[in-house]
């Protein structure tokens, strides 16, 4: 076995002297010479008796209680208890975090609320590949080129992270990590149908041609969306994906993946003049290209290369435009300088492209001592005539090292640093120490202090939604950047508690949180005339990107795991949020600068201009998954998830507090040499709930499911 060869290690990026610095310090302060075991690290024997490692956190594979943030894993296991149809429901699994069904094809996930449709602040890898996406500054869920049936387990790091990966790890990780193809040799179907329309049909087949193994997926979905009668928002969507590795000698390896998805989706009311309900088209794609080395047992380096590409078409007609404004047509060219007319506009008519190249070396100069580092370039390209004034790029640079260290028998230290660049702001550093200490073999203590930024994407620093007219002269402003100067700032400590008690198959993780954000970037409401609004007009149609507030969070989050045998498990999961400071809502011209929030209360709580972030974190979320094997092929699960009041930003409301129930009854059996199931998924038993709008009504669904494995 390969130990810490970790050919699950991914993204980010530190110079050299800070590295060389860093190195020195631990080499000199580390004791020499002792073992493994004797240090606390895992050993071979450790790893062979399945203890669960993590990589997502340092770059480092490590036991999630030696590392410096608390880590979820979602395990196969609970994938397929799940029952989950959308990837993003798997989320609700993770404390703190809230998952929304924005509309019946798009979806947020966000950790710890204050997000809006386009939530900006988790970096969502796939095998170490970033899919956010620069247009909008968040992740696409229904055109990942993805099939749940091809996951293996999902890392998510509940902390800043921006020391291993850069900018959008602002809040957390999400590093879902596929199967092998060696794992699923042969061929594989799946059919899902029932509520809403939904049909959903997927295959797979994996092979091998001497050294070089394989798998292709794909799949095909339509469904209706939310029974919402002012609401177009239907899915059809296609997907594929290859994984191919060559084994290129016992040293070197190649992992190449390609991937497709896209279709059309139903988007905006029906009857609205300025966003008329209809198709848009989505085409994604990418390519990935990754050659790991083993130098030796305790060290190895990768070359990491990908593309990721976005296009949608979403152009339709608005007009006549004297109608719309309420106007004659002999009034509406007096005033704007052009005949009445029809024009063309499109709310997600975009496109954008991203080149990424990292390198990392992992080495293990001394017993004590592992070290990960590495560095990457990356060039993101935006553009859309409604979005933008023109087509927009930046040039990221990043560099990074994140080291774990013995200092004494029972105490680890975790250390890192990220050096980043680009063109939007200044270079930042984000560094983090973790200590950790190991009160016996079964329990530790954690304690870990962290600063990350996250730079302004090329989104919120250069948005300029217009409508224009057909020569493209401006009409009228919808959204603007008035140019960001300063990144958002997180200042992060942990104190957490990680025990074992493998005779009781409990495992228990509590972590005691504080986090102070600054230079919060959102978008308000702004009356002003401007660019946007020539006019004055009083329509709260009008909106800029600015620095908004600072916010402070503290809290508690909680994960129980009760394994007593193959047949059976049971995860539990709880956090609670306590939130303070405001924030601009609102800019008249009585407030000019988004900085002066006055901290006025009126009869309502806060002068109108402001608003509480408290409203837009809930104050508790909790889930809980179980499963048993009943033998005879029989199994059955139930999941229960659910969160306080909160209120979702952008096009969201203020939703109630819920309580979903999900379930499970399925039934293995074999055909020959070839193995399938059926199953029955109900979800959310019980009274409807809402889901990020009000008029999104989530009622009890019910799905029938059948897959077959053929040799």
């Amino acid at each position: 076995m390969t130990l810490f060869s970790d050919n699950q290690n991914y993204p980010g990026s530190i110079d050299c002297p800070t590295f060389l610095m860093l190195q020195l310090i631990l080499l000199l302060f580390l004791p020499a010479g002792r073992p493994l075991a004797a240090a606390g690290l895992p050993t071979e024997e450790d790893v062979l008796a399945d203890i669960p490692m993590v990589s997502s956190v340092t770059r480092l594979a490590q036991r999630p209680e030696d590392s410096p943030a608390s880590v979820t894993v979602i395990d196969r296991e609970m994938i397929r208890a799940s029952g989950a149809i959308n990837l993003v429901d798997m989320f609700r699994l993770v404390p703190g975090f809230q998952v929304a069904h924005i509309s019946g094809n798009q979806f947020a996930v966000t950790s710890h609320g204050v997000a809006n449709n386009f939530p900006r602040r988790l970096l969502v890898m796939i095998d170490g590949r970033s899919v956010y996406t620069p247009v909008f500054s968040s992740v696409d869920w229904i055109n990942l080129a993805l099939e749940i049936e091809d996951i293996e387990r999902i890392e998510v790091t509940r902390g800043p992270n921006v020391t291993s990966y850069g900018a959008n790890a602002f809040k957390g990780v999400i590093n879902i990590i596929t199967r092998q193809p060696f794992q699923v040799q042969g061929a594989y179907l799946k059919a899902t149908g029932g509520s809403r329309d939904t049909g959903i049909g997927m295959f797979r087949y994996g092979g091998k041609a001497g050294d070089f193994e394989y798998r292709v997926s794909g799949s095909y979905r339509e469904d209706m969306g939310f029974d919402d009668p002012i609401i177009s928002d239907d899915a059809k969507v296609g997907k594929l994906s290859f994984r191919g590795n060559y084994q290129l000698n016992a040293r070197d390896q190649l992992d190449m993946q390609l991937g497709s998805a896209g279709g059309d989706y139903g988007v905006a009311e029906i009857d609205d003049p300025l966003d008329l309900a209809r198709d848009r088209e989505v085409t994604t794609s990418y390519g990935y290209l990754r050659w790991n080395r083993a130098l030796s047992p305790a060290e190895s380096f990768y070359v990491q290369f990908y593309y990721n590409y976005l296009d949608m078409e979403d152009t339709f007609q608005i007009g006549p435009l004297s109608g719309i404004f309420g106007l004659t047509p002999e009034v509406f060219e007096a005033a704007f300088g052009q005949p009445d007319q029809t024009i063309n506009h499109g709310f997600y008519n975009t496109h954008t492209d991203r080149f990424d190249l990292e390198f990392q070396h992992t080495l293990q100069p001394r017993d004590e001592l592992r070290i990960a580092w590495g560095g990457s370039l990356r060039h993101d390209t935006i553009g859309g005539r409604y979005w933008f004034r023109q087509d927009e790029d930046d040039l990221v640079k990043r560099l990074f090292v994140n080291a774990e260290g013995q200092l004494t028998e029972h105490m680890m230290v975790n250390a890192g640093a990220m050096i980043e660049d680009d063109d939007i702001v200044d270079t930042q550093i984000s560094p983090r120490l973790g200590l950790n200490f190991h009160l016996s073999p079964n329990h530790t203590v954690r304690t870990s202090a962290a600063r990350a930024y996250r730079i302004p994407s090329l989104f919120e620093e250069h948005e300029f939604n217009a409508f224009r007219f057909n020569d493209g002269e401006l009409l009228l402003g919808f959204r603007s950047s008035t140019g960001l100067e300063d990144p958002e700032e997180i200042t992060s400590y942990e104190l957490g508690y990680v025990g074992r008690w493998p005779k009781q198959a409990l495992t228990l993780d509590i972590k005691l949180y504080r986090e102070e954000i600054e230079n919060v970037i959102g978008v308000i409401k702004d009356e002003r005339p401007s660019v946007l609004n020539p006019f004055g007009l009083p329509e709260n149609l009008f909106f800029t990107t600015e620095d908004i507030g600072d916010l402070d969070i503290n809290g508690v989050e909680v994960q129980l795991s009760y394994r007593p045998s193959h047949a059976t498990f049971l995860t539990l999961q709880y956090a609670y949020t306590d939130s303070s400071g405001i924030f601009v809502s609102q800019i008249t011209n009585e407030l000019l600068r988004p900085s002066v929030c006055p901290e006025v209360l009126d009869e309502n709580g806060f002068t109108p201009k402001c608003k509480a972030y408290k409203q837009f974190i809930p104050e508790h979320t909790y889930s809980l998954l179980g499963g048993y094997a009943f033998g005879s092929g029989w199994e059955a699960s139930l999941g229960v998830y659910g969160a306080s009041a909160m209120t979702w930003g952008g096009d969201g409301d203020a939703v109630p507090s819920y309580t979903r129930v999900d379930t499970r009854l399925a039934k293995r059996f074999k055909v020959g040499a070839s193995k399938g199931d059926l199953a029955l998924l109900i979800q959310n038993l019980g009274r409807d709930y809402r889901e990020f709008r009000v008029d999104n009504v989530f009622e009890t669904r019910a799905y029938f499911q059948f897959s077959l494995s053929l040799p």
